[in-house]
């Protein structure tokens, strides 16, 4: 760790943009992520006096205290697209906002990779930060991380109900064990996910967007769950998937006819269900986070 340095005293302000990222794709738990073309801004200030929140502050001083900087106060302001608590990454685009917006304040003392390290120990999972701060589609295993763009022939069609989902309750109803034959349908689905982005060849994600791990567990926390997937594949998905812990859903295709019919018959559904929704037609964020 760096030595101690003086702080500033005088306010700084600056700004970091961070896109929204969708995480699991159904069997690639915990470690297939893609950053998605819908971002929230967040401006960082520093001045003399305290945090204006607990997550902030818990941001902040992960900072401070990996650049050996002396804390200081720190506010923030968030402005975009991103939805909260909705599987989408919100917390990751706040976070890295505090972390990348007080590294550039301070000079940059700490690398991106150091970034997103400490985002990614704030987060518990690196899923969601990764994407956010590489772009395009990743795989996280450990220190090791893929990476590769996506083609904007793939569309994203999330679907945000109006209710939230914590990722903190979605990962209790999660079971400690698993039988063989359901890691062993996990390992050859999400194997065919990795072929198919890691080639473009998105054909390959047809019928391979199936889970035995979480999505089982967790889709009875989205009212007409099983209803929404069908409706999806009969409409010409590529495949759904629960984004994230939830509550989004995310249907694939690569036909904008597909996108544009799809859309409104999973908003129906959740209205039929008496919940409200609004369809967001996503494509894949490719570039890297500008720090």
């Amino acid at each position: 760790m760096p030595a101690t340095k003086k702080t500033h005293t005088k306010t700084h302000t600056t700004k970091i943009t961070v896109p929204a990222t969708t995480s699991n794709f159904g069997p690639g738990f915990d470690a297939f992520g893609a950053a998605l073309n819908i971002f929230n801004t967040v401006e960082v200030r520093t001045h003399s006096g305290l945090p204006q929140d607990d997550f902030t502050k818990q941001a902040a001083d992960a900072f401070f205290r990996h650049a050996g900087i002396t804390p200081c106060g720190v506010s923030i302001t968030v402005r975009g697209r991103v939805p909260r608590s909705r599987g989408l990454g919100s917390s990751v685009t706040v976070r890295a906002g505090i972390i990348c917006g007080l590294n550039k304040i301070f000079g940059s003392p700490l690398s991106r990779q150091q970034c997103l390290q400490i985002v990614t120990r704030l987060e518990g999972h690196p899923d969601n930060a990764t994407p956010a701060f590489l772009g395009g589609f990743t795989i996280c295993c450990g220190d090791k991380i893929f990476q590769t763009p996506v083609g904007s022939e793939l569309r994203f069609i999330a679907v945000v109900p109006d209710f939230e989902v914590q990722t903190a309750t979605a990962r209790r109803l999660l079971p400690s064990r698993i039988k063989l034959a359901d890691a062993v349908a996990n390992v050859r689905h999400s194997s065919l996910i990795a072929a198919a982005f890691a080639t473009g060849n998105y054909a390959l994600l047809r019928d391979s967007i199936h889970d035995r791990f979480h999505q089982p567990y967790r889709k009875h926390l989205i009212p007409g769950y099983d209803q929404l997937e069908q409706a999806a594949h009969h409409a010409g998905a590529l495949g759904f998937f629960l984004s994230g812990s939830g509550s989004t859903v995310i249907a694939l295709t690569d036909s904008a006819a597909v996108a544009k019919k799809i859309s409104p018959q999973l908003c129906d559904i959740f209205k039929k269900h008496r919940i409200e929704s609004r369809a967001l037609l996503l494509r894949a964020h490719n570039d890297p986070l500008q720090t």
